[in-house]
């Protein structure tokens, strides 16, 4: 499951160019940190809800509602998340840094899982 993370990550980033321009900042801008933490709750949920649902339709319902309610409980709405989502995946290395640090805190967390 941790490589299925990393590949989806390392597919995001490869995702971002700094060769589609620059994207203002947003208002609100969403913290590094807030926005790790929301990918890291994101990366989790996608990977319950893939292993509970098989078929496409039922997973990409259900994974927007989740994915609606997981912000809200974050404190973020859907626009200002697409927004900064955005702005982040225009700053190439900064985006990486970002995956990068999702990566490294899900494997924290299956270690400490795996510890117990």
């Amino acid at each position: 499951m941790i490589y299925r993370l990393a590949i989806a990550l390392l597919f995001f980033s490869g995702c971002s160019s700094n060769d589609i321009g620059s994207i203002d900042e947003p208002n609100p801008l969403i913290s590094r940190e807030k926005i790790t933490t929301i990918l890291v709750d994101m990366v989790k949920l996608e990977s319950h809800i893939e292993s509970e649902y098989k078929t496409v339709t039922y997973y990409s319902d259900v994974m927007k509602k989740s994915g609606d309610s997981l912000l809200k409980a974050h404190g973020v709405a859907v626009k200002d998340y697409t927004a900064n989502m955005e702005y982040y995946g225009a700053q190439h290395a900064l985006m990486q840094d970002i995956n990068s640090d999702v990566l490294d805190e899900l494997t924290k967390e299956l270690g400490d899982l795996q510890s117990k």
